[in-house]
């Protein structure tokens, strides 16, 4: 045969027995024999002139049959190599559920564990690596059936060979009786179960499938409309979530989102459904856009009990406004602040489909507005920038409905701030070490490098260090300095000391390992301490961590596109939608996709944009077209 290959099979010229070549080193080859046994395989390093390199023969139809079917062993059919070679053209197997089913039940009649590992290799060996997989249908066939028993197949089998002591054979046998006549009701009578279908729903989720073909999209909806007919929770749910976001299944229709919602909560309780009927209730989604603030308060309050995050922020909006309840900001800042406080370990890992963007921006609302705090702008915009900074990073990684609205509240509170805060430097200065605290000491231990320079000045290098529940990477520093107009994640933070200053590290250690700071404003001297004991200090009249130049005004890169500002009865905010239609001015009444289809909306201002200044991607903005119906419908 050609050159030796590593998965080679070989024989053993000086005992007769096959197995496989998995490794060369030097002249020798290291050789897996599973033909005594298959879990626990003998493995021998051989000299290279004692192994013969076989070619792996064509195997018939009839045989594989026999092998899925459990009335032959691998190793027998593969002599011993367990590899597995091409079908001969001339008797392909197609794959039946009846073989499967029957197969699988004749190994567990008297379960050795040597058998099952041997059978599932031989079935995963076809299904994957031979099997000629059906085209693509939009319709329920038999296909399914066949994918349906491997998955289910597949399951028990891997759960018998991992915890052969916990699993109960007898049920193990029942459901496979089960599912013999799943096969059979489709076989004589074409009827699907109801697992076919839930299979199919649990394999993905509704936008995933609205980004594959036409069949899969007609195939996934029938299934889900067969159970949602039988009332089944899941289904509900998800038809639910089509109805409201609108999709290639389904056009939005926040009444029968809001009936599906309603008939899942009363099937389940669930906090999910609650969350959801707030938002239907506290925009007015089914009443004309006028909201229904009684029973939004109502849901919110049970999804904020079941832990939902935009259910607490959104009561913390009622609270604020007064809506439905006594005005309170102390309590709308302390709702605010859970979600705030809670996603914000998340966001330092990284995890960017959370909601921090929009705890940080009613957090940035709080200090512009003095709502429950003192106003301050400067911090109100430290948390703009942050918002700004999460909303942009979670809209790329995987966009929600409503993202656009959250970016758009973000730069016009931004705007709002800016005319009053100037931003002017590229710098923050700290006389404390407050710095420190962004590297979330106290939690966790941090770790300062420190590097002289002649004018007495230090360059800090201060990490955070992975704790007993960093998964990899201890979390990112966020580093925020709002006069720089700057915000990012960083892995390190690089902080400089003034001229003149000096430093102590205690110990033999070239580095400070900490949890906590002190600081002596008599002295500017800041210690740095592990829990209680001193392990260095530093002298000095104050601390700089600059940020990248800003960037001011973004290039005017790209094609230019016309926007128009516009507002909804009812509502106070405004949207940004294209609008290549030079006809409409300010005044002019446009039609645009809203919750019950076109939506009429007043323009407020119009302006235009090069294509790299778009605060988001240009296919999520959508389009506005003037209304030549008149001003007075």
């Amino acid at each position: 045969m050609n050159d030796p290959m590593s998965g080679s099979a070989v024989k053993i010229l000086s005992s007769g027995r096959i197995g496989v070549a998995v490794q060369k080193n030097g002249d020798s080859w290291k050789v897996v024999l599973r033909d005594r046994n298959f879990l626990f395989p003998d493995v021998f390093d051989l000299p290279e002139d004692d192994l013969k390199f076989l070619k792996v023969k064509e195997i018939s139809g009839t045989k594989v049959k026999s092998l899925i079917s459990g009335q032959i062993d691998l190793r027998a059919l593969t002599e011993g190599s367990c590899i597995l070679g091409d079908i001969s053209p001339k008797s392909r197997y197609k794959l039946k559920a009846k073989d499967l089913l029957g197969g699988i039940k004749s190994i567990l009649v008297a379960p050795d564990l040597d058998a099952i590992a041997c059978y599932y290799h031989g079935l995963c060996s076809f299904y994957y690596d031979i099997m000629d997989f059906p085209e693509e249908s939009d319709h329920f066939d038999e296909n399914d059936i066949l994918e349906y028993v491997c998955e289910f197949s597949s399951h028990i089998l891997s759960n018998l060979l991992e915890s052969p002591h916990t699993v109960d054979l007898s049920s193990l046998i029942s459901l496979i009786e089960y599912n013999e006549t799943v096969l059979e009701d489709f076989l004589n009578e074409g009827i699907i179960a109801d697992e076919v279908y839930g299979k199919l729903l649990a394999k993905t989720d509704a936008d995933e499938i609205c980004k594959e073909s036409e069949a899969s999209m007609k195939k996934y909806k029938f299934a889900l409309e067969q159970l949602c007919a039988k009332d089944d929770p899941e289904a509900i749910k998800t038809r639910g979530y089509c109805y409201y976001s609108g999709n290639k299944l389904y056009r939005q229709d926040f009444y029968k989102a809001r009936e599906a919602f309603h008939k899942y909560y009363a099937m389940t309780g669930s906090a999910q459904a609650a969350n959801t009927l707030g938002y239907i209730y506290y925009y007015g989604r089914c009443n004309n856009g006028v909201p229904q603030y009684d029973e939004a308060f109502k849901y919110f309050s049970i999804g904020y009990a079941g832990g939902y995050y935009e259910s607490t922020f959104k009561l913390g909006d009622m609270f604020n406004r007064g809506l439905c309840v006594a005005q309170n900001d102390k309590i709308a800042n302390e709702l605010y602040w859970q979600v705030y406080n809670q996603n914000f370990d998340l966001f330092r890992y990284e995890k960017y489909d959370n909601n921090f963007a929009d705890a940080a921006l009613r957090m940035g609302n709080c200090y512009h507005y003095g709502i429950g705090c003192e106003e301050d702008l400067e911090t109100a915009y430290a948390y703009y920038l942050q918002a700004e900074y999460a909303i942009s990073k979670r809209i790329k990684e995987n966009a929600h409905y409503g993202d656009t609205v959250v970016y758009s509240s973000v730069q016009k509170e931004m705007e709002k701030v800016r005319d009053r805060y100037k931003v002017h430097d590229s710098k923050a200065e700290f006389v404390r070490p407050s710095w420190a605290l962004w590297l979330g000491i106290g939690p966790r231990k941090a770790m300062i490098r420190i590097a002289p320079f002649p004018d007495g000045s230090l360059l800090l290098e201060a990490t955070p260090l992975k704790c007993y529940k960093d998964k990899d990477e201890p979390p990112k520093i966020l580093v925020v300095i709002p006069q720089a107009d700057y915000c990012s994640l960083k892995s390190k933070l690089m902080v400089r000391t003034a001229p003149q200053s000096s430093y102590e590290i205690y110990g033999h250690s070239e580095k400070i390992i900490f949890n906590n700071v002190t600081y002596d404003v008599a002295t500017g001297v800041t210690t740095f301490l592990m829990d209680d004991m001193p392990m260095g200090r530093i002298k000095t009249d104050k601390y700089t961590v600059s940020a990248p130049t800003p960037p001011g005004t973004k290039a005017k890169k790209g094609k230019k596109y016309r926007f128009v500002a516009v507002k909804f009865e009812h509502s106070r905010r405004t949207y940004d939608y294209l609008c290549d239609d030079k006809t409409v001015q300010i005044g002019d009444y446009v039609l645009v996709d809203g919750y019950q289809g076109e939506t009429r909306a007043l323009v407020v201002n119009v302006f235009e944009r090069y294509e790299s200044q778009l605060s988001l991607p240009l296919t999520k903005y959508k389009n506005a077209y003037k209304d030549k119906r008149g001003d007075n419908l």
